[in-house]
């Protein structure tokens, strides 16, 4: 299992989500985040749901197989 960083990318692009806000509605730090964002580290399956949920998409977007 690998976090899917470009569709990660894209979808916050999309909807017009920064960093800062993603955090306040996943309650994961703006600083993992943006380690995710540059692929410096890699979300358990937790955080990818709860980044899903806050994007509104399923988990399995966020993941690659």
């Amino acid at each position: 299992m690998k976090f899917n960083i470009y569709k990660f990318c894209t979808i916050i692009a999309e909807k017009e989500i920064t960093l800062s806000e993603l955090s306040k509605r996943t309650k994961i730090d703006t600083a993992n985040l943006s380690r995710y964002k540059r692929g410096q580290r890699n979300p358990g399956l937790k955080n990818i749901g709860k980044i899903a949920k806050a994007l509104g998409i399923d988990a399995a977007d966020l993941i690659e197989c």
